[in-house]
């Protein structure tokens, strides 16, 4: 109930926002600048400079921010990354709680459908730069993007990468609720991109560019899907553990290792992410990245391990059975799960649980 009540405070405290300055400034949710902020440091890109010059201030109770503000903070951060597909991996990257969508939408929605439409009507209060419509057909059902020509123009960039952030967020979103591999029928963007492989490999199929809208479709037989949610509250388990890892990560000595660890943590979903996909994120070949690791003395599989081995013992403290564990950690089976424990710590897990009480 009190979670409920914070959550309405929350939405009309940013439509009171948007009430006031909704026509006079372009406006995005801080919370969204905060996460490129973050994104930026775990890639090394130094931002003090910037973020001083700006008077930004992480601390005040302020919600929205100018949208001048974050696109001149995308800026500095896409030349200091050299990431090209800077939009796609924010898009990988965001964090459900920390946005606070998908909270609303569990309390109020059972199916896909409910949920897409709470959560179109919590994402346009992020932002007057970019608003976000439900389309239905008869075979198939559309988010559709618009953005802001007056900020297209003024900020190109950084408005284009919004939307190909929000766009892959969507994408991952449905994934996320159903814990289903749903892939769209289409995604179209209205302009166009250099590295275009990259978009065929997330959303599974090529990528319609300079297609005079920016949208992704999917078959309407998908928002009868029920949200699962037994699965959330175990998600939910799965990026509590992890954020509180990354935080861990970020008091230890800045290394690749453990800038690594913190990329990993926040693309868990829980599948681990493959090498590929944290290739991509870090703006780097697979071979690269293996020869860094190397250089390292480690690989890709051993980190993976060691995360594993790592949270396994947070997930053991909590009130998780060993196949809510299992899952967690992305083994198919907690036969395998329990193979592994022994391996890292010469007992079971249900003993070595006893241990911890």
């Amino acid at each position: 109930m009190r979670q409920s009540i914070d959550i309405l405070r929350h939405s009309l405290f940013l439509n009171c926002l948007i009430a006031l300055n909704w026509d006079m400034e372009k406006m995005i949710a801080k919370s969204l600048l905060i996460n490129l902020i973050g994104f930026a440091k775990e890639r090394g890109v130094e931002l003090s400079g910037v973020l001083s010059r700006l008077k930004f201030n992480f601390s005040d109770e302020v919600q929205m921010v100018l949208f001048e503000t974050y696109a001149e903070v995308f800026d500095h951060v896409m030349k200091g990354t050299g990431d090209e597909n800077l939009g796609l991996h924010l898009g990988q990257s965001y964090n459900f709680a920390a946005l606070g969508i998908v909270g609303q939408i569990i309390q109020v929605s059972r199916t896909l459908e409910g949920g897409v439409t709470k959560a179109i009507e919590f994402f346009n209060l992020f932002s007057n730069v970019l608003s976000v419509n439900l389309h239905k057909q008869s075979n198939y059902f559309s988010l559709d993007f618009e953005l802001d020509r007056e900020c297209l123009n003024r900020y190109p960039e950084a408005c284009k990468h919004l939307v190909i952030s929000s766009i892959t967020f969507s994408f991952r979103e449905i994934h996320y609720l159903t814990l289903k591999q749903t892939f769209p029928q289409e995604v179209s963007l209205d302009f166009d991109i250099h590295n275009k492989e990259e978009f065929t490999s997330v959303f599974k199929q090529p990528v319609k560019f300079k297609a005079g809208a920016n949208k992704i479709s999917f078959n309407n037989r998908i928002l009868s899907e029920k949200i699962q949610f037994s699965d959330y509250e175990l998600l939910m388990v799965l990026e509590a553990v992890a954020r509180q890892r990354i935080d861990q990560a970020k008091g230890d000595q800045n290394s690749f290792i453990q800038n690594l660890k913190s990329l990993i943590y926040k693309l868990l979903e829980p599948e681990f992410p493959s090498l590929s996909l944290i290739a991509r994120n870090l703006n780097m070949s697979e071979r690269s990245l293996q020869r860094k690791l190397r250089a390292e003395g480690t690989s890709f599989s051993r980190v993976v391990s060691e995360i594993r081995k790592e949270i396994a013992l947070d997930y053991l403290k909590k009130d998780l059975s060993i196949k809510e564990i299992s899952y967690l950690l992305g083994y198919s089976e907690a036969s395998v799960f329990i193979n592994a424990f022994k391996k890292w710590y010469h007992d079971s897990p249900a003993n070595y649980r006893l241990t911890l009480r």
